[in-house]
């Protein structure tokens, strides 16, 4: 009952409620079950630690975002151990950060909705961190269907899975917009779709070198350009460090479509069966480029449709070998032990 003290053996009903009886440094222990409710943070800098995600499920019955941080809080303000689902929203349908910066760790966020970010949304989040999390089967009727990074949004990602998410617009996995440079280390970005530009990533206009090391972004798709990645400038710059990019489908560039000034940046990777083509240059506007060194590319150079709008930076030990992925087909894409790319990177 709400009408109880909160203790362990008197807990309060709804998580809301111990929310705003705690105080900065508190931990609130959450007991399995499903509560259907909406909870904002309101400037605590607390934990809220969910039994587990498979039992502790939070529900926002379609009643706007799930969960909320807008009122200044830090990485102290952690969330854990939960499932969010059934959010609806303009913005954030599972979680709304705006202006702060949480710790998210041991959730899966699924099955929400919004107009941006279906599952996360992002906006002015200087150092968020998100470890561990499954972001799956979240929708927008705009961009970023996984998760939407608005602007001078800069959270890491460890550990995340981003998987068959949708946007009628762009970046049907993630998006990434204006002056944002999100790192993400161990990220699987995977059967992510979109109507638009972006099937698994979006990046946009003035994005400051987002990094990508160990990402996995294997098919997605887009009914326009850019099947696993779109990038759109002006100075849209990524960085993809020991990263794979495989049996993505677009229109054109099924593995990364440039426009408008975008200059990514490859090193010890493999871009392998994208269809049609695994790197598109759109043929007008500002030209593109790409720097590739020590990485895979089906088709070598001619694997690249630069358009004659742009420079292809083609560095050191750039091979063109089937990389024999272990299967492929059931989405295990490591190596196989003897695959010519093991062996073929650098340690710079």
């Amino acid at each position: 009952s709400d009408a109880n003290e909160g203790s362990q053996s008197e807990p309060f009903a709804k998580i809301q409620t111990a929310i705003d009886s705690s105080s900065s440094g508190d931990t609130v222990l959450v007991a399995a079950g499903t509560y259907t409710e909406n909870i904002n943070y309101n400037g605590k800098n607390i934990v809220v630690q969910g039994d587990d995600r498979e039992t502790t499920i939070i529900d926002g019955n379609q009643n706007g975002s799930v969960v909320t941080f807008a009122n200044g809080e830090d990485e102290t303000a952690s969330l854990s151990g939960f499932t969010i689902e059934n959010g609806n929203a303009y913005e954030g349908g599972g979680v709304y950060i705006n202006g702060t910066s949480p710790t998210l760790e041991k959730l899966t966020i699924k099955n929400n909705s919004a107009s941006y970010g279906g599952g996360l949304y992002c906006n002015n989040c200087l150092n968020p961190n998100f470890i561990d999390l499954v972001i799956d089967g979240n929708t927008v009727t705009n961009s970023g269907g996984g998760v939407f990074l608005r602007t001078n949004s800069n959270p890491i990602f460890d550990n995340v899975i981003i998987n068959e998410n949708f946007a009628s617009d762009g970046g049907g996995g993630l998006s990434i917009g204006e002056e944002c440079a999100p790192t993400l280390k161990n990220v699987k970005i995977t059967n992510n779709s979109s109507n638009s530009n972006g099937g698994g990533i979006s990046v946009s206009v003035s994005s400051e070198s987002p990094t990508f090391y160990n990402t996995l972004v294997a098919n997605n798709s887009s009914d326009s350009n850019g099947g696993g990645i779109y990038c759109s400038g002006p100075s849209s710059n990524p960085i993809f460090i020991n990263s794979t990019i495989t049996n993505n489908v677009a229109e054109n560039g099924g593995g990364i479509y440039l426009s408008s000034d975008s200059n990514p940046t490859f090193f010890n990777s493999v871009l392998w069966n994208d269809s049609p083509q695994e790197i598109y240059f759109k043929a007008d506007e500002s030209s593109n480029s790409i720097i590739f060194n020590h990485s895979n590319l089906q088709g070598g150079r001619g694997g690249i449709v630069s358009n004659d709008n742009g420079n292809v930076n083609w560095g050191d030990g750039n091979i063109d070998s089937d990389p024999l992925f272990v299967d492929g087909t059931n989405g295990d894409y490591r190596l196989l032990d003897y695959s010519i790319a093991i062996g073929a990177g650098t340690s710079d």
